[in-house]
């Protein structure tokens, strides 16, 4: 499924082929696009949130103002919970079942820039434009660790991901990724990228990835902080 800045929403198979279009969103963009099974996906446009039928790309139901600004990032925590952040400073949990809000966690000073559920499966962790790094309980919104990344930029936090159940990863303005404990504690930090950071991932436990807006694609052992190998490809990346 890709959304595009148009409004347009295309359902793709694995040849490309074009199995279905429409002009979904009414020329008002795309910003994220979630799959939730077989049958439905979740997507935001501008402020607002669809659930949404895969075969007929048609909103089965929406909430037309789910922020007061547009929504920048879109998680899913488990198949009944969705958490959206927005270009505010507010990020707030979903009920899907009945499109409510449960929560909403008001502890940024600005826009979340990146996410990541982590694997105790009640928490998650939220990362600002002004270089913060914050984790909380979803069912509650009780944080349990705010600690501000070493920047440089602009000092956004682009991207998260969990390493292990004691550490995270984080990349930043200044086209580093910086290792943390969950005492907010840097253990190590991943230099090398040259351009800024889109998203980063395991590949396998000890494996790491970054993926740059230059198209350079890194690997890394993250446990020393070595870099593996350097890609680098000639389309431009889609975050």
């Amino acid at each position: 499924i890709v959304g595009d800045s148009a409004g347009g929403l295309f359902l793709y198979n694995r040849s490309s082929q074009t199995i279905a279009a429409t002009n979904f969103a009414s020329s008002s963009p795309f910003t994220n696009l979630i799959e939730l099974d077989s049958t439905r996906f979740v997507a935001s446009v501008l402020n607002s949130i669809q659930l949404c039928d895969k075969s007929t790309l048609t909103c089965v139901v929406g909430v037309a103002a789910a922020h007061s600004y547009n929504i920048a990032v879109l998680a899913l925590i488990n198949p009944r919970t969705l958490l959206t952040c927005s270009l505010g400073t507010f990020c707030k949990v979903w009920n899907l079942n009945s499109m409510t809000s449960t929560l909403s966690f008001t502890q940024h000073t600005s826009a979340v820039a990146s996410v990541s559920v982590l694997c105790d499966q009640f928490s998650v962790a939220t990362g600002d434009g002004v270089g913060y790094l914050k984790v909380w309980q979803w069912g509650t919104g009780q944080m349990t660790l705010s600690t501000q990344v070493p920047v440089g930029g602009d000092g956004q936090v682009l991207a998260l991901t969990q390493l292990s159940s004691s550490l995270l990863a984080c990349a930043d303005s200044s086209n580093n990724i910086y290792v943390f404990d969950m005492l907010g504690n840097r253990v190590s930090t991943l230099t090398g990228n040259t351009g800024q950071i889109a998203q980063i991932g395991l590949l396998t436990r000890q494996i790491l990835v970054s993926v740059a807006v230059d198209n350079q694609v890194l690997a890394w052992t993250w446990a020393n902080a070595s870099k593996l190998q350097q890609i680098n490809i000639g389309v431009s990346i889609v975050r």
